[in-house]
């Protein structure tokens, strides 16, 4: 047996949800519980991958993706557990899906594996993780599904850096952006990549319905919205974006108003909770809007469906997951 073998054997016997009074749900890859893990019991294989209500699917590890090692390590639900199943639930009937900043692909795989007809439009300006994004289409059987674009989007066709970190190349974070806080880190890097836009690519695939997306650009989102306004315009796509700050969705708030977006959803992950902002962005009860740690949100043309609460609730109960007993708030 190798050496290799040996260690992998050693982190399966490790895993976190093996363990007694094992908690399954949401965990951070910063949580330190993870940390150690990764760094006393290293693993290198494929990860099945299990979300609330999806089938499930294969993710591939070099222990240098957080998101798959999540699932390794702490199981069913473990990644971002409310989000991955509001987009499960929202990609059955999608048709097509956008995952725009697709990173190694898990809500590409969501999607595909939520519903059999649906097709994925996956976008990752880093070509190694472009590249570990279809092996997890490969090794799941979901080629025909998700078309890769290694490729970024920004508000016009051409070239441009991004910045990244050879230190940890499929960690997430890769940006068009020069974030600050990032650059200035040890083994901070550019590259020059090619950019199109949305609505180019659209047009150029034949102006193809869509009621989902998933956008993930660390920074460029505004780029993104500029270069897709008619897309957007057109198919009003629920979408799930990324919140960095309270700047973030106070800007991307004002800027799909002006797109026929009017609803906002806070997704909070850590206590499985969805609340609707609005027009001010407060909460029913009256309360501001207060940005704590990153998290999605959805912004919607229409009001989310009535009955996604239940659903979402089902999914985690039969998952065994229970939100914090101290958990309060207003739920979608």
């Amino acid at each position: 047996m190798s050496e290799r073998d040996v260690a992998n054997i050693a982190a399966l016997e490790a895993r976190a949800f093996l363990k007694p009074g094992f908690a399954p749900g949401m965990r951070k890859g910063t949580d330190p519980e993870l940390v150690e893990l990764r760094s006393t019991h290293a693993y290198h294989g494929p990860v099945l991958a299990k979300v609330p209500g999806v089938k499930e699917f294969w993710m591939y590890s070099q222990n240098d993706d957080n998101v798959s090692l999540n699932f390794f390590y702490c199981g069913e639900g473990a990644y971002e557990t409310l989000s991955t199943v509001v987009f499960g639930l929202l990609s059955k009937g999608a048709e097509n899906v956008m995952d725009l900043g697709g990173h190694t692909g898990l809500f590409s795989l969501i999607a595909a594996s939520a519903d059999p007809a649906v097709q994925v439009h996956y976008f990752e300006i880093m070509p190694l993780i472009a590249k570990r994004g279809q092996t997890n289409a490969r090794i799941s059987g979901l080629s025909d599904r998700i078309t890769v674009n290694n490729i970024g989007l920004s508000r016009a066709e051409g070239k441009m850096e991004v910045h990244f970190n050879e230190r940890w190349p499929l960690w997430t974070g890769a940006s068009l952006e020069a974030i600050k806080e990032r650059v200035s880190l040890k083994g901070a890097q550019t590259l020059e990549v090619p950019v199109t836009t949305l609505d180019k690519y659209w047009e150029s695939n034949g102006r193809f319905p869509c009621s989902l997306a998933k956008l993930d650009v660390e920074g460029h989102e505004q780029a993104v919205f500029e270069g897709g306004a008619e897309f957007l315009r057109k198919n009003k796509p629920v979408l799930m974006c990324e919140i960095l700050s309270l700047e973030n969705l106070v800007d991307f708030h004002e800027t799909l108003k002006t797109l026929g977006y009017d609803r906002v959803y806070e997704i909070d992950d850590r206590n499985y909770r969805i609340r609707e902002l609005g027009p001010d962005l407060a909460y029913a009860d009256g309360k501001p809007y207060e940005f704590s740690e990153y998290h999605n949100a959805l912004f919607c043309a229409e009001p989310l469906p009535t009955d996604l609460p239940d659903l979402v609730e089902k999914e985690l109960t039969a998952a065994g997951i229970s939100p914090p007993q101290d958990t309060t708030g207003d739920g979608a």
